[in-house]
């Protein structure tokens, strides 16, 4: 009995060990800046009204999300994919899961979460709360030929 509690505690342990050094690699591979520059932050609203447009200098190894939460009032929830923004300043995505903030950088939409995002000089990120399943922004382009 003792020595199953002992195998038990060896195992616990290996696997709090292998988590731990998962977490380290997943926050030292966070995209960051390489060199200092400038970036342009704008706040968008459902009707497209912009909220807010900033200029933010940032300088090597920082993130956006470092930006955003040096300079405005951010919520966030926590998920498998990373943050999650719910709030930045007066842009707010209701609970209700109808509308969520989309991220765009240099108009087009952003394939990764704020987390993921490397800063480059002069672009511009731009967070913008949309409807679920709006799909208005698609751009669709037709060839005809008669």
């Amino acid at each position: 009995m003792k020595q199953k509690n002992i195998i038990i505690n060896i195992t616990l342990s290996i696997i709090a060990l292998v988590a731990i050094a998962l977490a380290v690699i997943v926050i030292l591979k966070r995209p960051t800046s390489e060199e200092a520059g400038q970036i342009k932050i704008e706040l968008i609203d459902i009707d497209k009204n912009i909220i807010s447009e900033k200029t933010h200098p940032f300088e090597s190894n920082d993130t956006l999300f470092k930006i955003l939460d040096t300079n405005y009032e951010v919520l966030y929830e926590v998920s498998a994919y990373g943050k999650f923004l719910t709030k930045i300043d007066n842009l707010v995505a209701p609970k209700d899961g109808s509308t969520f903030i989309r991220i765009e950088i240099n108009g087009e939409i952003s394939t990764v979460g704020v987390d993921g995002i490397k800063l480059k000089n002069n672009d511009t990120i731009t967070f913008r709360i949309v409807k679920i399943g709006d799909f208005s922004w698609i751009k669709i382009t037709l060839n005809y030929k008669e």
